[in-house]
């Protein structure tokens, strides 16, 4: 498997309260053009392979409309921090019933977050800024990957791992030369040991992945660390009155601490209630949660089976059966791995899917 990075620059701005970013999502300025490893010990050769890409009619690299500077979505990989802006999403299978009944939908069509993800976002992004004290933050995005189609997710974010060069950093990350290694912090990890986000796994990961987020998750969750204090398995009834406070330029959020506490679900769970709590409450459907997510068809893996087995031997698990009557979540979030929605990277030129890196 090779390996893609990038180096590029993370403005501290952008996190809210100031801004829209969160605690698992991060917009990069791209220093220069992607690198790509197909093996290792080789050098890095410059690949242009999303210089004109799309997913789903939308650019995978934003340009700035006054510099001219490129960037890109970041979705930090194997881990979900609680959501502070989420839309509930008209399921594939029930489009035509949502739009049948649009204007009652609409009622439910707010941006909802849970408890404690503003803290989330804001002591992740504090302690970025107390790395460097610096606006402009030097970062190194890295995701092990064999064809370009696999870097981008459904929603056109780059699914890496992010990594803060620091000579007294615990981790490496390889130079452009494919040799020498950079000493750095590994910010996906450290989000974890705080306790700031859940470890979620997905069957694209490698097991060392997977296994340093899941030690670093059962220690922050021994320790009674950031969100695991609050995390409750039973998933209960959305709080619609709980939204998104939107920062604009004439509204600037005040960050309060003590009003952000409170049960964390898993955001898994916590974004399919929110669908669920609008399709419920308009009347398309006369279901439990539990019976919705059968209805959706959805699997995952359960953990020790897909590390002893793999994702080609392992056997996939309905969602469903994973909640019990009661509609609690009877395993550990981390006891799952998710498969990501399949994406199709185009070149926006020729509709082609792009499959090469040269």
């Amino acid at each position: 498997m090779g390996i893609l990075k990038l180096n590029g620059t993370i403005d501290q701005h952008q996190f809210w309260p100031e801004k829209g970013s969160d605690g698992d999502t991060i917009t990069v300025q791209l220093d220069r053009p992607f690198l790509f490893q197909p093996y290792p010990d080789q050098p890095f050769r410059e690949t242009h392979a999303f210089d004109d890409a799309e997913i789903r009619g939308e650019a995978v690299l934003h340009e700035h409309n006054d510099t001219g500077t490129q960037s890109i979505t970041v979705r930090l990989q194997g881990i979900d921090a609680p959501e502070i802006h989420y839309r509930p999403q008209a399921p594939e299978n029930l489009k035509s019933e949502v739009k049948a009944k649009q204007e009652a939908f609409r009622k439910y069509n707010k941006e909802y977050r849970q408890l404690y993800g503003e803290t989330a976002t804001v002591q992740l992004s504090q302690w970025l800024r107390d790395t460097r004290h610096q606006q402009q933050l030097d970062c190194i995005v890295v995701t092990q990957v064999d064809t370009p189609n696999d870097v981008f997710d459904a929603y056109g974010r780059f699914i890496g791992t992010i990594y803060i060069p620091d000579e007294n950093g615990n981790e490496t990350v390889p130079a452009d030369d494919g040799q020498a290694s950079i000493k750095a912090i590994d910010v996906n990890l450290h989000s974890v040991q705080q306790g700031w986000a859940f470890p979620t796994f997905y069957s694209s990961m490698t097991e060392e992945e997977i296994t340093t987020l899941l030690q670093a998750a059962k220690h922050a969750q021994e320790q009674s660390t950031g969100l695991w204090p609050l995390y409750q398995s039973r998933i209960g009834k959305l709080d619609t009155d709980l939204v998104y406070d939107r920062p604009t330029s004439k509204h600037h959020p005040t960050y309060d601490a003590a009003r952000d506490t409170g049960p964390v679900i898993f955001p898994k769970l916590f974004r399919r209630l929110c669908t669920y709590t609008a399709l419920e409450g308009t009347g398309i459907i006369d279901k439990t949660f539990k019976q919705f997510l059968r209805m959706q068809r959805e699997y995952c893996f359960l953990l020790d089976e897909f590390l002893e087995q793999g994702p080609t031997a392992s056997t996939p698990h309905p969602l469903d059966k994973l909640v019990s009557s009661k509609e609690q979540l009877t395993t550990q979030p981390y006891d799952l791995v998710f498969q990501e929605k399949a994406s199709t990277l185009r070149d926006k030129n020729t509709g082609q899917t792009i499959k090469n890196w040269w």
